[in-house]
């Protein structure tokens, strides 16, 4: 019986089409296997976009002082392609093959992150997506700061702020951990997203598998969270838990192409989503307007277009001056 891939599984390879995509123009070989991998399956075609998409922030900023892909290492990406992907294995069997490596460590568009303590960000408004040495992969929104830890033993995140989501691959002998303030996450094989913002509390949501939340420094038992299951971790110590549907759930990870959705949610809190992606500020009049809800899906990086939209469902008017939108009654 023929196993089928899972979306993470799917996402992971797309993420390598995408950067090898970036670097130019395919062989006629790769051009063969990469038509064939994606008639194999309807989901990877939209997977293929988004991992497009999500590389556009990172070839941009490469002037701005990331260095440019080693030259050398084109040859080498040639033939990794080539020997790895017609045999069309699962991620799960090339990790097991020892290949999922090998293919990444062509792709320059990308950063393959080695043994070690490296360091990683985003700046405001970019999305970044980093496979790891391991096969995981980890995309980072906006304004985001990560470092991770690898040795043979574990392999430590450090969420320092913002928010990053997580495609785990499966190694019982060496943990995946992500720690965001004094809350610890353990990934079982899976996908799940962490947030840490400011003060807030840290939100875990977990979209393929098991997480374990472990509560700041172990004052509550730990809880294993699984899928479709948002866990919020403050402060004091306490985890609370609620069930998501895949509408909430993607909804939520809309920033993976650009996006920021909104249910019922208050005009304050959507206009403090949207000053986290960009320098044009959006304040609202008062607590009467700061109440008022919107719903809908908006680009992240249009505060104007979302602010006349919101003002014209909601019967407000716009005041702009540099740098700063502002919700008034009319």
């Amino acid at each position: 019986m023929t196993k089928v891939e899972t979306s993470k599984e799917i996402d992971a390879l797309a993420a390598l089409w995408a950067a090898r995509l970036d670097r130019g123009e395919l062989t006629e070989l790769d051009q063969h296997l990469l038509d064939s991998w994606l008639e194999g399956d309807t989901r990877r075609l939209g997977s293929l976009a988004r991992a497009r998409a999500l590389l556009i922030p990172v070839s941009s900023t490469a002037s701005a002082g990331r260095p440019p892909a080693n030259d050398a290492d084109g040859a080498r990406q040639e033939e990794s392609v080539a020997s790895i992907v017609p045999s069309l294995m699962s991620r799960r069997r090339m990790l097991q093959a020892g290949t999922i490596t090998a293919l990444a460590a062509g792709f320059g568009g990308l950063a393959l992150l080695p043994h070690g303590t490296s360091s990683y960000t985003t700046a405001q408004g970019e999305v970044r997506l980093l496979p790891l040495s391991d096969g995981s992969v980890v995309t980072l929104n906006t304004d985001s700061r990560i470092r991770v830890s690898f040795d043979d033993a574990t392999r430590t995140v450090y969420l320092d702020e913002g928010e990053v989501l997580f495609d785990v691959a499966q190694n019982p002998r060496r943990p995946f951990l992500v720690k965001a303030g004094m809350a610890k996450v353990q990934a079982l094989g899976t996908a799940f997203s962490v947030r840490r913002t400011g003060e807030t509390p840290v939100e875990i949501m977990v979209r393929e598998g098991t997480v374990e939340v472990a509560a700041p420094q172990g004052r509550r038992q730990s809880m294993k969270v699984g899928a479709n299951m948002k866990a919020v971790a403050d402060a004091s110590g306490d985890i609370f838990t609620q069930a998501m549907s895949n509408d909430e759930m993607e909804r939520m990870l809309a920033w993976r192409e650009g996006k920021i959705g909104f249910s019922e949610t208050s005009l304050h809190d959507a206009a403090m989503e949207f000053n986290r992606y960009n320098k044009i500020k959006i304040e609202v009049g008062n607590q009467t307007i700061a109440a008022y809800t919107v719903t809908g899906m908006f680009s992240a990086t249009d505060p104007r277009g979302f602010a006349h939209a919101a003002a014209l469902s909601l019967d407000l008017k716009v005041q702009e001056k540099p740098g700063q939108i502002t919700f008034a009654s009319k």
